[in-house]
């Protein structure tokens, strides 16, 4: 681990020779000085909670949250669709919207798997 520690000190430092040998280049060149990109820092608050257990701020006054809206669980839900058996539902919907069809298919006839059957040529 010192070893490794060593190398990336020395790789900070070769780095920075190279960025500082390139800024004197663009210095000649009239290109202005870069600068260095400002650091965001995010701007953490911390949880504080009175007695009541309610969020309140640093002075102590208690934080309205505007973010949180109350809703109900069952609203939420949706009817979940299982894929594989999608092609079953859709066969039930469809016999049930036009029963006729589910009759002129159901109605034996063999190995032919049809309805009815034709009339035979006249001999």
């Amino acid at each position: 681990a010192g070893a490794d520690h060593a190398r990336a000190m020395m790789l900070q430092k070769e780095i920075a020779a190279k960025l500082q040998s390139v800024d004197a280049v663009l210095a000649l060149a009239g290109v202005p000085p870069r600068r260095p990109a400002p650091v965001k820092r995010a701007a953490y608050m911390p949880l504080l909670l009175d007695s009541e257990g309610r969020h309140v701020d640093e002075k102590g006054n208690v934080v309205q949250d505007t973010s949180f809206v109350p809703t109900l669980k069952v609203n939420k839900r949706a009817r979940k669709v299982n894929p594989y058996l999608q092609h079953l539902e859709d066969a039930d919907a469809s016999t049930a919207a036009a029963p006729s069809a589910a009759t002129a298919t159901a109605g034996g006839g063999g190995a032919g798997g049809g309805g009815a059957r034709p009339p035979p040529p006249p001999s």
